[in-house]
């Protein structure tokens, strides 16, 4: 192209670098796509893609996924060349900490020597996000130290192996990875109390998810953060499966951390032993019917900004309407209320948003929620009651920047998910129009249509 005729070619190699990089997701792995940076990115002209080859920056995040499956655009990558496609990457990443997805199905294994190629670059892992089979994990396991950058680290046996739940990860020891900061092992099985079990864990982690915590013996709820929040005194973010395989024993000694600002719970009988004065954003499945939760926001006097709720219809009105008054800087609001009448539970929660002086609705209730997303499983596929009230809540919402609607129906699970009718599209691109994003998604369509789903990646409290 004639830089005479193309202003664009006349700025400088900084700036258009700087521009490159703003053209790569925010929240997940670079793609190997042809139609996305920074492969498009360097197929334009020659002058951007000399840019592209020596900005370093572009080339330092992957995603690579595996499956049996293949779909029409298919984000799955050519087992036969992913090895070449992550040399070459990389290469061009010079020096910068690298961040790895790895994402396989149950039935599949990664390709022959991609965990070769990336023993060629463990001292620049930064961020690893692995999702693979039982097989695989053992030959990763296997790799030796150190790992000097590597700050987050995400295992997960895709084909759900016993075997290795126990198994001691080699990347998460302190002595290999001293910078390691966040660490998400899904698939284990873990004793938290255990001088044992904490004795594999760094102990200077700020991110920690565990996927089963299993607590054999006789425990106090306070037993299971205690000796956690002892080893790990600077831990921020905690996501954790706690199941009670023997009786749960009642005492009313509390247990603090001054640090928790995120902490993510399969359900709330654990918030009865917990004061978290810091905590910010909190997902919690309700199973109680005693006002825990309610207890817990009063006597941590913590100020929730983001609140994610799982919960059955016959508690979701009085969760709504004395819960939420105690979190006024609520910003998010998250929930799914498996309700075999969802429609009569979303009306539910417009009322819940509606007091009587709908006028002073915004001021007396959440008044700063900008983020709201709804998932609903509705019982029929009559659909058209529901949206109506859905768009009637966000209607009467200025504040909602982004609403989400998810829908996963009840009845047939092959039926087709019935689309808006005219009059609610209508409303929903006029509210599109005013909001930063709204959003409906089914397994049948998303609306609007050509919407990306999101990907966010595995750094818990990034």
């Amino acid at each position: 192209m004639d830089d005479h005729r193309v202003p664009a070619l006349r700025l400088p190699f900084e700036l258009i670098s700087a521009i490159f990089i703003l053209c790569l997701p925010l929240h997940r792995r670079v793609r190997a796509h042809p139609n996305k940076a920074p492969l498009n990115l360097a197929s334009i002209c020659t002058q951007w893609r000399t840019i592209a080859l020596g900005t370093p920056e572009l080339w330092a995040s992957i995603f690579l996924e595996f499956s049996d499956s293949y779909g029409y655009d298919s984000s799955q990558t050519d087992s036969v060349v992913a090895a070449l496609t992550m040399a070459l990457w990389f290469t061009r990443a010079s020096d910068h900490p690298l961040s790895i997805s790895l994402l396989c199905s149950p039935e599949t294994n990664l390709p022959h020597d991609l965990l070769t190629q990336m023993v060629a670059y463990k001292r620049q892992w930064g961020r690893l996000e692995l999702i693979i089979s039982a097989a695989d994990f053992l030959v990763f396991n296997e790799i030796p130290g150190p790992f000097p950058l590597l700050s987050s680290l995400l295992i997960q046996v895709a084909d759900g192996a016993r075997a290795v739940s126990n198994t001691r990860t080699t990347a998460a020891q302190s002595s290999v990875s001293p910078n390691l900061r966040a660490l998400q092992v899904p698939n284990y099985t873990y004793s938290i109390s255990s001088p044992e079990t904490l004795s594999l864990f760094p102990t200077n982690l700020t991110a920690l998810r565990l996927g089963c915590v299993a607590l054999q013996s006789e425990i106090t709820t306070g037993g299971i953060f205690g000796p956690l929040f002892h080893f790990m005194p600077h831990l921020l973010h905690l996501d954790v499966t706690v199941y009670f395989a023997a009786p749960r024993l009642n005492d009313t000694a509390k247990i603090s951390s001054t640090s928790l600002v995120t902490l993510r719970l399969n359900n709330d009988l654990p918030l009865d032993s917990l004061i978290a004065p810091a905590l910010q954003h909190l997902h919690v499945r309700i199973l109680t019917r005693t006002p825990v939760l309610t207890d817990f926001i009063q006597q941590s006097q913590c100020r929730l900004t983001t609140l994610s709720l799982e919960l059955s219809d016959d508690v979701l009105e009085d969760i709504l309407s004395v819960v939420l008054p105690l979190t006024p800087a609520l910003t998010t609001l998250i929930f799914a209320a498996f309700a075999a009448c969802s429609v009569d539970a979303l009306m539910r929660c417009q009322m819940a948003f509606l007091p009587v002086d709908v006028d002073n609705a915004a001021a007396a209730f959440v008044p700063h929620l900008r983020n709201l997303l709804i998932c609903e499983w509705p019982s029929n596929g009559d659909l058209t009651s529901l949206y109506t009230r859905w768009v009637d809540l966000l209607e009467s919402r200025d504040s909602i920047a982004y609403a989400e609607l998810r829908i996963h129906p009840e009845f047939e699970s092959d039926a087709v998910i019935q689309y808006p009718g005219q009059e609610i599209t209508a409303r929903l691109q006029t509210l599109n129009e005013k909001m930063e994003a709204i959003r409906i998604v089914t397994k049948t369509f998303t609306w609007p249509e050509g919407v990306e789903e999101p990907e966010c990646v595995g750094d818990l409290g990034e």
